[in-house]
C-alpha cells in the first residue's frame, strides 16, 4: 500500500478518501495505484507533458473513478514555460529557460468547475512548483484534509521549495505535520544532512485541538 495511505488508515481509523488530486501524475504510475488501493474515491491526476498525459491515459484506461487532465496546476490560469528532461519524471516548469509551453490553470478553478466541494487528500509532486500549486488553492485548502509536498530540507538542494516556505503558507489553514516519506540524504554536496523529503501536512479538520 501506498506508504502515506497506510499511515492515515494507523493513525486515523475509519478515515475515507473520497476525492484524491495527484498533481504531476508523470506516466499514471502511481495515479493507478490509488485507484487500486482506494477504488470508491474519485481521483483527478494533472499531467501537462503531452507525451506523457498520453502515457498516463493508456496506464489508466480501465480504471473507472480516475480522470487524466492534460493541465499544469499553478497559482493562476493562463500558459506555463517547462524544460523536459532526459527522464519524464525531471519535467518541470521553469520561467527563466523552459521553452514548452503548457496550459496552467489551478485547484480552486477544477473544483469549482466540477463541482468539488473538498479534497481528501492532495498529493502534489511537480519539481520545485509545489508551493505555485499551494497558492491556487488557496479556498480548497480550508477543506482538503492532507496534503503531499516534495520539499528540501538544506540550504544546498535549491531545486525543491523549501520546507520552510511550504509550512509557513500551510500553517494559518490550520495544518500540521503528520509525517515524512521517502527521506534522501543530500548526495550532491555529499554532506551528512537531508537533502529532500516528501512531507504530508495533515488538517486540524482532522487532529482538533491539541
Amino acid at each position: 500500500m501506498y506508504e502515506p495511505f497506510a499511515k492515515i488508515r494507523k493513525h486515523v481509523p475509519g478515515y475515507k478518501f473520497e476525492v484524491v488530486f495527484d498533481v504531476g501524475a508523470n506516466v499514471g504510475n502511481l495515479t493507478k495505484q490509488f485507484h487500486e488501493e482506494l477504488p470508491l474515491a474519485r481521483i483527478f491526476a494533472f499531467e501537462p507533458v503531452l507525451s506523457t498525459y498520453e502515457a498516463a491515459c493508456v496506464q489508466t484506461i480501465d480504471c473507472s473513478g480516475v480522470t487524466i487532465l492534460n493541465l499544469a496546476l499553478g497559482a493562476s490560469e493562463g500558459t506555463a514555460h517547462m524544460t523536459i528532461g532526459d527522464n519524464s519524471e525531471m519535467n518541470r516548469v521553469d520561467r527563466r529557460r523552459g521553452d514548452h509551453v503548457v496550459q496552467m490553470s489551478t485547484v480552486d478553478h477544477i473544483c469549482s468547475g466540477r463541482q468539488i466541494s473538498g479534497i481528501s487528500y492532495l498529493k502534489i509532486d511537480t519539481e520545485g512548483h509545489d508551493l505555485e500549486v499551494l497558492r491556487g488553492a488557496s479556498h480548497m485548502l480550508q477543506n482538503t484534509d492532507f496534503v503531499e509536498c516534495e520539499v528540501s530540507l538544506n540550504r544546498y538542494n535549491k531545486y525543491h521549495v523549501l520546507y520552510d516556505d511550504v509550512n509557513g503558507f500551510l500553517e494559518p489553514f490550520g495544518f500540521g505535520v503528520f509525517h515524512l516519506f521517502e527521506q534522501t540524504m543530500e548526495w550532491i554536496a555529499k554532506a551528512p544532512i537531508l537533502r529532500r523529503a516528501n512531507v504530508v501536512f495533515v488538517s486540524s479538520r482532522i487532529y482538533g485541538n491539541v
